[in-house]
C-alpha cells in the first residue's frame, strides 16, 4: 500500500515539475524572445501606402496590416487565423449624395415629412364650453339677492366689521408691522441681500485661492528638493536605456518635401541638417523650393525584448526615492508645526 501512494506522489510531482518547467519556458521565451517589426511604404501623387508586419518566434505568431483602403488587419498562430479585419474606405462626398434616397433625419427627409403632415386634413376642434347664462335680476325676487351674494362671499366670521364685533387687536397689529417692514426695504432691501450675497461668494473665492495657492507652492517646493531631481534624473535614464532598446535596427527613409514658399521650406531643411547626425546616413531629404509637395517612401525595422520593460520599470519602482516622493504627494499641503 505504501509503495501505491509514493508511486502515486512521484507521478504527480513528474507533472507538476513538468507544468512548472513549461510555465517558466513560455515566460523566459515571452521575456527574452523578440518581437520583430517592419513598416514600410511610400507616399506620392496618387496616396499613401502602407504595410506594417510584426512577428514572434521566427513567423509562429504573426501580425499584418496593410493599407490603402480597404485595409486589412490579420493575426495569425501557426495556420489558425485569430483576427481578420477589413477596414472600408472612406466614402467621399460625391459618394454620400449619390447614395440612395435621404433618411429621415437629414433635413430634406425633415422637409418631406412636413409636407405629409401639412396634406393630411386637419382633425376638428374640440368644442369650447358654453358659458353660463347671465341671471335675469327681473326674475330673481329681491330677497334672493343678499342671501345669493352671502352664500359667495361665505359666512362672516365672529368680529368682523359687519356684525359689529370687536377685532382682535394683536392680529391687526402684526400685518400693519408686515406691511410696514415691506415697505421700508423696498427695492433697497433687495438690492442689499444681492450684494451681500455677492460678497459672500467673492470670500469664498478668494478662499479657495489662497488654499490652491499654497498647494501650488507646496508642490513647487516638493519638486525643487534635492530627492526628486535625482528621482527625475533616475527617471530620465531608465526612459532613456528602453528608447534605446525598442529603437529601429534598420532605417531608410528617402524624402522629397516642399511648402510652397522658398523661406519656410529653408527653414525646415536647416533643422533636419542640425538633426542629421543623430539621425543616420539612412534618412536622406531633398527640398523642393519651387513647388508645394510631400513624396518619398521608408523602410524600418528592428526588433523590442519585453525583458527591457520589465527590468527598467522594477528597478525605478524599486527606488527608495519613488516611495519618499509618492509619500509626500498624498501628505498635500505642510501642515503648520505645533507650537
Amino acid at each position: 500500500m505504501l509503495a501505491i501512494v509514493l508511486k502515486v506522489l512521484s507521478i504527480l510531482g513528474i507533472v507538476l515539475l513538468a507544468v512548472l518547467a513549461v510555465m517558466l519556458l513560455g515566460l523566459a521565451l515571452v521575456l527574452f524572445f523578440p518581437f520583430t517589426y517592419r513598416l514600410s511604404g511610400s507616399k506620392d501623387a496618387e496616396g499613401l501606402r502602407l504595410s506594417v508586419k510584426v512577428n514572434w518566434l521566427c513567423g509562429l505568431l504573426r501580425v499584418r496590416f496593410r493599407y490603402p483602403a480597404p485595409g486589412r488587419l490579420t493575426a495569425k498562430a501557426l495556420w489558425f487565423s485569430l483576427l481578420d479585419m477589413k477596414i472600408p474606405p472612406e466614402k467621399t462626398v460625391q459618394e454620400e449624395t449619390d447614395s440612395g434616397p435621404a433618411d429621415a433625419g437629414s433635413p430634406s427627409g425633415k422637409k418631406a415629412s412636413r409636407k405629409a403632415d401639412s396634406s393630411k386634413p386637419s382633425e376638428p376642434e374640440a368644442a369650447e364650453p358654453a358659458e353660463p347664462e347671465a341671471i335675469d335680476s327681473e326674475a330673481v325676487p329681491a330677497e334672493a339677492v343678499p342671501n345669493a351674494a352671502k352664500a359667495a362671499n361665505g359666512p362672516n366670521t365672529e368680529g368682523s366689521p359687519e356684525t359689529g364685533s370687536e377685532a382682535d387687536p394683536a392680529a391687526g397689529s402684526g400685518e400693519e408691522g408686515e406691511g410696514q417692514t415691506a415697505q421700508e426695504g423696498g427695492p433697497f432691501g433687495k438690492i442689499s441681500q444681492k450684494v451681500q450675497g455677492i460678497k459672500y461668494t467673492i470670500y469664498n473665492i478668494c478662499d479657495k485661492i489662497k488654499g490652491i495657492w499654497k498647494n501650488i507652492s507646496y508642490y513647487m517646493e516638493l519638486l525643487q528638493e534635492e530627492n526628486t531631481k535625482q528621482l527625475a534624473a533616475h527617471a530620465f535614464f531608465r526612459a532613456g536605456r528602453i528608447l534605446k532598446g525598442i529603437r529601429p535596427k534598420h532605417v531608410k527613409v528617402r524624402l522629397l518635401f516642399g511648402t510652397g514658399s522658398p523661406d519656410t521650406t529653408g527653414y525646415l531643411y536647416g533643422a533636419y541638417c542640425i538633426l542629421s547626425a543623430p539621425l543616420g546616413t539612412g534618412v536622406c531629404v531633398t527640398p523642393d523650393f519651387e513647388e508645394k509637395r510631400l513624396e518619398g517612401e521608408f523602410d524600418i525595422a528592428g526588433h523590442v525584448l519585453v525583458w527591457t520593460f520589465v527590468i527598467n520599470g522594477v528597478r525605478l519602482f524599486l527606488d527608495k526615492k519613488l516611495r519618499i516622493f509618492l509619500r509626500r504627494l498624498k501628505t498635500g499641503r505642510k501642515k503648520p508645526a505645533a507650537a
